[in-house]
């Protein structure tokens, strides 16, 4: 089985990983394990609970009465904790984020988060919590790990600051996650809209606590936010792409490859085909079933199934899914290739032809040129020197249909200038007559190199049938590409797109002489936004 290799960090990178890793938020204990079982004096508030609002029984068991009793504990240590003051961040992060920059933050977030708490405000509310919850580490002399008072804290804060609830379990601090607006963005454009809301909703007081409290809230968020460098043009849930990241994501989980250093967006792409090659039966079934849940999400997305709980999808649901997955990934793929394809060129082609015929060396390396035949001037030789003017390459007239005319160009010798008796031309059924004079001073028909038949094929009319075919490919390879990238857009993009003035502008870069040209891709200006396409150095 192919190792996924591990590529060096940079030293911000690896601060961000050890930080990580002393954190224990990725890999640490599971503090929600940790609630005690229900007491007699739990069992009989429950039941009178139920009792009193019957309709919870069918949402709430006694273990997540007793989990919601916790956790309205540990809201109430932290208010008592601020007492009646705002901003938890602001108390608990002190100097240490207003002596930082945003990059820096951005960078090293866990880093930040690590300074944070370990903090006197943070240790003071962890002692708190500790002794409110009656947990190991509250009297004296004992003491906890330090993972676990890490996740203590940032648990409280997500819980006071309103993690998700059993009314909106797909709200974060007020921010719906899974609002099908948000499908088609980046996740750069994800995290900044997060923290945008983190400020408007006075969660916050700056930029970065935001940033700081996002990175917080992030634990709570499925894996593929804790990847540091997803490349901007990745789609949220929308792309081919964006399914084999998350793929990744989910096999590098349950394989445990991603704790003690985590792999970059690229080694997760490529994971699952890594891990499948050679593998067994069991770990094939394992990726396979690992990729049903992305594919899922991404067929919901282009509308080829409807939205439903994991547990609802049925067979059929997953057939279209991954069938719509296979042919996207199939069509895409040959898309890029023929993209790849080169252009057919001209000169290319005539030299192919005059290689055939001739071989490589025969007017090329053998310097051999060829000058026009020229009408005599009714001088005798006495009254203009002759003059020796390099003679025209074979391939620059051939290419540029200087033949075409049946005109008789004389060929010369290796010097390229000197001119000889030998002479070349094309008749009208385009058959080559290269001729010499014998010890006779008669002109005979001669041959050059292999000489592999005499006919030499209008190159400038195959050369237009092969670029129209050319266009022809590559314009069905671009309006497959197009049409990909145009429904991995969000909803309001889209919407715009369908709705807006749409003007299709061409890109051009300045070439080295200074002048203009055309450089790949295009644009698509839309009021009151552009669109770049994907293509397009």
């Amino acid at each position: 089985m192919t190792s996924t290799s591990l590529a060096a960090p940079d030293p911000a990178a690896n601060e961000e990983s050890r930080a990580r890793q002393t954190l224990g938020l990725d890999d640490g204990p599971d503090i929600d394990t940790f609630i005690p079982q229900p007491t007699a004096l739990d069992r009989k508030r429950f039941k009178a609970l139920v009792l009193a609002t019957p309709a919870l029984a069918q949402s709430m068991t006694i273990d997540t009465y007793k989990a919601k009793h916790i956790n309205a504990r540990i809201v109430d240590t932290v208010k008592d904790f601020m007492n009646g003051k705002s901003f938890l961040i602001r108390r608990l992060s002190g100097d240490v984020l207003r002596l930082a920059s945003a990059e820096e933050l951005r960078a090293t977030p866990s880093v930040f988060l690590l300074r944070i708490l370990n903090s006197t405000e943070t240790l003071d509310l962890a002692d708190r919590l500790l002794k409110k919850l009656k947990w190991y580490g509250a009297l004296p002399g004992e003491q906890t790990p330090a993972a676990v008072r890490y996740q203590l804290v940032c648990k409280a804060i997500c819980l006071y600051l309103h993690a998700p609830s059993a009314d909106e379990p797909q709200e974060l601090a007020g921010f719906r996650w899974q609002d099908p607006a948000h499908l088609g963005k980046s996740y750069q454009t994800l995290r900044s809209e997060f923290e945008q809301h983190l400020l408007h909703t006075r969660r916050v007081i700056n930029t970065h606590e935001a940033i700081l409290l996002a990175h917080v809230f992030q634990t709570l968020l499925s894996k593929d936010f804790a990847v540091r460098d997803i490349p901007s043009e990745l789609r949220y849930k929308s792309s081919v792409v964006w399914v084999n990241f998350m793929h990744g994501v989910l096999l590098a989980d349950e394989l445990g490859l991603n704790r003690s250093q985590p792999l970059s967006f690229q080694q997760l792409v490529d994971l699952p085909l890594e891990h499948s090659v050679g593998a067994s039966p069991e770990t094939l079934e394992t990726i396979a079933r690992l990729r049903l849940s992305p594919a899922l999400e991404w067929a919901v997305c282009m509308g080829v199934v409807k939205s439903r709980t994991a547990s609802d999808y049925d067979k059929e649901d997953i057939k279209r899914a991954m069938a719509a997955l296979e042919s996207q990934s199939e069509s895409l793929s040959k898309a890029v290739m023929t993209l790849d394809l080169p252009p057919p060129e001209r000169m290319k082609m005539a030299k192919q032809v005059k290689d055939n015929l001739f071989g490589a060396d025969t007017f090329e390396s053998d310097g051999r040129k060829f000058l026009p035949e020229m009408p005599p001037s009714g001088l005798g030789p006495k009254d203009m020197p002759t003059l020796k003017l390099p003679g025209h390459a074979f391939l620059d007239l051939y290419a540029d249909g200087q033949f075409d005319d049946g005109k008789t160009w004389f060929i010369t010798g290796s010097d390229g200038k000197t001119q000889t008796d030998r002479t070349f031309r094309i008749d009208d059924e385009r058959n080559y007559h290269a001729m010499a004079k014998d010890h006779y001073g008669d002109y005979r028909q001669i041959s050059f190199g292999r000489s592999l038949g005499r006919t030499l094929p209008d190159i400038n009319a195959q050369f237009e049938i092969d670029f129209r075919n050319y266009l022809t490919t590559i314009k069905t390879a671009y309006q497959t590409l197009i049409v990909s990238l145009l429904a991995s857009l969000p909803l309001a993009d889209r919407w715009a797109l369908e709705q807006g003035d749409v003007q299709v502008l061409s890109l051009r870069q300045q070439d080295r002489s200074g002048g203009q040209q055309a450089r790949k891709g295009f644009v698509l200006k839309v009021s009151p936004f552009k669109v770049f396409s994907l293509y397009g150095p």
